[in-house]
């Protein structure tokens, strides 16, 4: 049985680390979110008048103002999956997925897990970061990789040639839908399971589904905490890519788990910035 009081105890530093990372960096939030409001209105905003910590977010939103002003948008355009490769590297994706994986394992090690699911797995790269984990641990903790795109399937033959002291399997499942039985049924218990930014791109009820196969969740995704909306959050909900509100994603996981801890409150509260970027979740009886 883990209790709130042991997780506290063993993340303690790691969280302390977490929301002076996030203090440090997100500290000028604001500046970003008025420029995204100025793009949205049509206004010039050099690509120089945005801090580095934020120009991701700025390419993302140019991007999408040209599309939308051509009549479509494209996300199969080459740009757009050069900006994702290039976003996976910066500073705050490493540290993101650092520190997702790196819980992952702890609350692994608290529940005495059977099995860690990655969700969303797409190119690999959270996927990686937890695979050189386990082998620098020497662990055998079997890792099942889940995504909705074929691109999953054909990287892991590499993955398991990378990492081979590391049971590896990879299975389709868009997790907008129940999962399957073969996975439902089939995976060691406990399951830890983890992600990052992939509920961005289903929806808050995919919770429901992770649910059902997960006793343990680390969810590495932008949930609106404060409701406050800018206009990068109104261009990403025109092409598709909703706010995530943490308002509706809290009566949900408080259904499914017995604890839920939004991991940076901290530094949502401390800055007023509108997101929560981690959240973990568990049952007790684990």
């Amino acid at each position: 049985m883990i209790s709130r009081q042991q997780v506290e105890a063993q993340l303690c530093d790691r969280q302390q680390a977490y929301v002076a990372f996030m203090c440090d960096h997100l500290k000028n939030w604001r500046a970003w979110a008025q420029a995204s409001d100025r793009m949205e209105r049509g206004e010039a905003v050099a690509r120089e008048e945005v801090e580095p910590f934020f120009q991701t977010e700025y390419e993302w939103m140019r991007i999408a103002l040209e599309m939308q002003a051509r009549g479509e948008f494209d996300w199969s355009d080459p740009r757009l999956g050069k900006l994702f490769a290039a976003a996976a590297q910066t500073e705050f994706y490493r540290f993101w997925g650092d520190q997702i994986t790196a819980i992952a394992l702890e609350m692994a090690d608290l529940a005495n897990a059977g099995s860690l699911l990655e969700v969303g797995a797409g190119r690999g790269n959270l996927t990686a970061t937890m695979l050189q984990k386990l082998t620098d641990r020497g662990s055998a903790l079997p890792v099942v990789l889940t995504d909705a795109h074929q691109t999953l399937i054909d990287r892991q033959p590499q993955l398991a040639a990378t990492y081979p002291d590391v049971p590896l399997q990879a299975q389709l499942w868009n997790f907008c839908e129940p999962p399957p039985a073969q996975l439902r049924d089939n995976l060691p218990r406990p399951v830890v399971a983890y992600e990052r930014a992939s509920i961005t791109y289903a929806t808050v009820g995919a919770l429901e589904h992770l649910a059902a196969v997960a006793d343990v969740v680390v969810l590495g995704d932008y949930f609106n905490y404060t409701g406050e909306q800018f206009g990068y959050d109104r261009i990403s909900a025109r092409v598709g890519v909703k706010p995530l509100m943490y308002a509706d994603a809290r009566p949900l996981l408080e259904r499914l788990f017995d604890e839920v801890w939004e991991f940076d409150r901290e530094a949502t509260e401390r800055l007023g910035v509108p997101n929560i970027s981690l959240v973990i979740a568990w049952r007790n009886g684990v």
